[in-house]
């Protein structure tokens, strides 16, 4: 059982955190909640991680970004640089990878869509990471 929280920066910080914190009060401590945070600095990720005391899991969207950017170079993205940056390198346990979403499709305003050649080698990266 668990939810997922929609555009949780834009709900005060503490309120998300005391939130989840009751929700498992009441759900049980297995109860999973990961949150959506579309920001791609790892820094503000990390503080939000830590502002909410490390209660929810957020989606990786840097990780999101740099399947794109590699899906746009074509065979001219550094691969050795694909985890820089993102909550995989540095919250592994906190990261929820994804490749596409709802929100990336094209015509959307976050618009991000990760090339077709490309997403086998994203999936299969998501897969197969440890």
């Amino acid at each position: 059982d668990g939810m997922r929280l929609d555009a949780v920066k834009h709900v005060e910080n503490d309120f998300v955190g005391d939130f989840v914190k009751n929700l498992r009060e009441k759900a049980g401590e297995d109860f999973y909640v990961v949150g959506e945070y579309w920001n791609q600095n790892s820094n503000e990720m990390n503080d939000y991680l830590s502002e909410v005391d490390y209660q929810l899991d957020l989606f990786d969207v840097r990780l999101h970004f740099n399947f794109h950017v590699a899906s746009k170079a074509g065979g001219y993205y550094d691969m050795r640089k694909l985890f820089d940056g993102t909550l995989v390198m540095q919250h592994r346990d906190k990261a929820v990878t994804f490749v596409d979403n709802h929100d990336s499709q094209p015509g959307q305003a976050l618009e991000s869509w990760v090339q077709p050649w490309f997403k086998p080698l994203a999936y299969a990266l998501i897969l197969l990471r440890k």
